[in-house]
């Protein structure tokens, strides 16, 4: 069985990490892989402003290029953590696998953008099982599926997914 675990920062990722190393915690050594994947944003070059002088636009630049590497970077320890927890479950370090996918997005889109992204994913790899968060609880949302989790449910045509909440 491979499973792609779609991770971020939030505590509904959280606790589907947990659920997998729960569940599988006296799989077979190498009877259950599992790919961890996560999405970092990076603001696209045409957000960079045109009509300011060349300092602006350097000085913006520098910004951007430091947030999407500050970004990489907590992905990078993100997947460890979960690489790292799952393997502390008893999964063969081999059997753990991590992908970290960069995509341009605009941060009011970001949610969007992470979930193409994970859809795309699921669609190309050879994966039996698809487990996402639900999202972040709250008493507005305690009957919503998160964005990401529900364009994730509606494109997994013939894949099975696990919502964890």
């Amino acid at each position: 069985m491979h499973l792609l675990l779609a991770v971020d920062h939030s505590d509904a990722s959280d606790k589907a990490v947990k659920f997998v190393a729960d569940c599988f915690q006296k799989a077979a050594a190498d009877s259950v892989k599992v790919t961890l994947f996560h999405v970092v944003e990076s603001l696209p070059s045409f957000v960079v402003p045109a009509h300011h002088g060349a300092e602006s636009k350097e000085i913006f630049a520098e910004a951007a290029d430091a947030w999407e590497k500050a970004n990489q970077k907590a992905g990078e320890e993100l997947l460890a953590t979960c690489r790292d927890q799952l393997v502390s479950a008893g999964f063969s370090a081999s059997a753990v696998a991590v992908k970290l996918a960069q995509r341009d997005s605009l941060p009011e889109a970001k949610q969007v953008v992470a979930a193409q992204t994970i859809i795309a994913e699921m669609q190309s790899g050879a994966y039996d099982v698809i487990v996402m968060g639900r999202r972040a609880k709250s008493p507005v949302s305690d009957s919503f599926v998160g964005t990401v989790a529900s364009k994730g449910l509606r494109e997994a045509a013939g894949k099975t997914v696990w919502i964890i909440d």
